[in-house]
C-alpha cells in the first residue's frame, strides 16, 4: 500500500511543479509566495536622485512584503525583484542608488530584511531604465517554497504592469 501512496504523491507533485504560463497583474495586486505576499504599490519616474543622473530614467518602485505566517520570519533582499521588457531584457535594482535615495528620503533601507510573522515591511527599489522604455513589468525571483509548488509557482510566473 505504501508504494501506491508514494507513487500518487510523486505524480501529484510532478503535476503541481509544472510551471504555469506567465500572467500579468496591476500595480497594487499581491503575489503569493507561500505565506508571504509581495506587492508593488507605487511607481515614481525621475530624471535624477539628488545629484545622481541615470543613463536613462530612474524608476522607483515601492515594494511591500506582508508575512501572513503564524510563526515563521521571512528573510528577503533587494534583489527579490527585477524589471523585464517585452523583449525579455532584464534590469536589476541599483543598491548604491537605492541607498542614496534612502539618505535623501528615508524609507528604512536594509541590505537584508527579516519580516516577522504577522508583519509587513516596505522598501523602495531603484531601476535605471532607458528613456525609450514604454512598458516595464516587475517580476519576482526567489527560492521555491512549499506553497509555490501547490500554486504552480505563480510567484515567478507573474508580471506586475508598471504602466
Amino acid at each position: 500500500m505504501k508504494p501506491i501512496i508514494l507513487a500518487v504523491a510523486v505524480a501529484v507533485l510532478s503535476i503541481a511543479c509544472q510551471p504555469t504560463t506567465d500572467k500579468e497583474i496591476s500595480l497594487g495586486e499581491p503575489i503569493r509566495h507561500d505565506d508571504f505576499f509581495y506587492s508593488a504599490t507605487h511607481v515614481l519616474v525621475q530624471d535624477s536622485i539628488g545629484t545622481t543622473k541615470p543613463r536613462g530614467r530612474f524608476w522607483i518602485v515601492t515594494l511591500q512584503v506582508n508575512n501572513q505566517a503564524k510563526r515563521v520570519d521571512h528573510p528577503w533582499t533587494n534583489s527579490v525583484a527585477f524589471i523585464i521588457d517585452t523583449h525579455g531584457h532584464t534590469y536589476t535594482n541599483q543598491p548604491h542608488i537605492q541607498q542614496q535615495l534612502n539618505v535623501l528620503h528615508p524609507f528604512g533601507w536594509q541590505q537584508t530584511y527579516i519580516t516577522s510573522a504577522g508583519h509587513t515591511d516596505t522598501t523602495q527599489l531603484v531601476f535605471d531604465l532607458p528613456k525609450s522604455f514604454k512598458k516595464p513589468f516587475l517580476q519576482y525571483q526567489g527560492e521555491l517554497l512549499m506553497g509555490d509548488v501547490l500554486d504552480g509557482q505563480q510567484f515567478v510566473h507573474t508580471k506586475v504592469r508598471l504602466f
